[in-house]
């Protein structure tokens, strides 16, 4: 029996049977499934990290998306040795899994197998351990916005931290799962 491979954000109903795979995924800031809300003073210090090269931290793919107004997205996204998320909020609910590595999340340690779950307009921020994280986000959203909710303070210990991981960032090797 033949299934139809995914397609990026195919033009097929919701409730058609959609395989997809890893290699086929694209950057979601080519998607277009994120929307970006900085304000003036968000906007200056991500423009900082931009500089120092935070992008090299962290590879975030769409895995699925359905089309349209209303469905379901899946996000695979693979944080390097180290990476802080800069305290953010997003307008729908999300839950996280850890594939592999490890996420610190406040006072918790999480690793492969544990997840959390975020409601709709919840600040939060976590970075990955030592050996970088694998992350899967579940929406049931076609798409979503992202506001930064940093302190200006933090901007700068989270600048300070690309500085000191940037070289290993670079050199890292993507995980197997990636491969």
């Amino acid at each position: 029996m033949n299934f139809p491979a995914h397609k990026h954000r195919t033009t097929r109903g919701r409730s058609r049977f959609t395989i997809f795979r890893h290699k086929d995924a694209k950057l979601v800031s080519d998607t277009g499934l994120m929307i970006y809300r900085w304000s003036d003073q968000m906007l200056a210090g991500s423009d900082k990290l931009s500089e120092a090269g935070i992008s090299d931290g962290s590879v975030t793919k769409e895995l699925f998306c359905h089309a349209g107004d209303s469905g379901f997205s899946l996000v695979h996204t693979w944080f390097k040795s180290n990476y802080h998320l800069p305290r953010h909020r997003h307008n729908v609910d999300c839950l996280y899994y850890v594939i592999s590595g490890s996420v610190l999340l406040g006072n918790q340690v999480l690793r492969g197998g544990d997840g959390f779950f975020v409601p709709r307009d919840h600040a939060y921020t976590y970075r990955a351990g030592q050996d970088g994280a694998e992350v899967l986000e579940f929406r049931d959203a076609t798409s979503f916005d992202i506001e930064l909710d940093e302190k200006p303070a933090v901007f700068d210990r989270i600048l300070q931290s690309v500085h000191e991981n940037h070289d290993n960032w670079t050199s890292e090797i993507e995980p197997p799962s990636r491969r």
